[in-house]
């Protein structure tokens, strides 16, 4: 299921559903995001916006790796709802 440097997102998906382990939550780098996204194995993202700016050319994004090279390619989704919290926003996704 897991190697030195890397885990087999699909394997432990599997593992985990034959332990009946229905839902994960997953607070991913944008590595790992990509594996659930690339893999289509999510049904719900969250994204936050805080009032802080980071980043530059070597920052990780929230979704690394290939990419979609298409618009067409790329999982549809759904906003269900925007939440104000104090001073951020938390933007509910789901897939259509």
């Amino acid at each position: 299921m897991s190697g030195k440097n890397s885990v087999n997102i699909k394997s432990l998906m599997n593992n985990l559903h034959k332990r009946k382990i229905n839902t994960l939550l997953v607070e991913g780098g944008g590595t790992v995001n990509w594996q659930f996204i690339q893999n289509n194995l999510f049904d719900e993202i969250l994204i936050t916006i805080t009032p802080f700016i980071i980043g530059g050319t070597d920052a990780i994004t929230f979704v690394q790796g290939r990419g979609f090279d298409k618009i067409i390619k790329s999982p549809r989704l759904r906003l269900n709802t925007i939440k104000r919290l104090e001073n951020y926003l938390v933007l509910h996704y789901t897939k259509v």
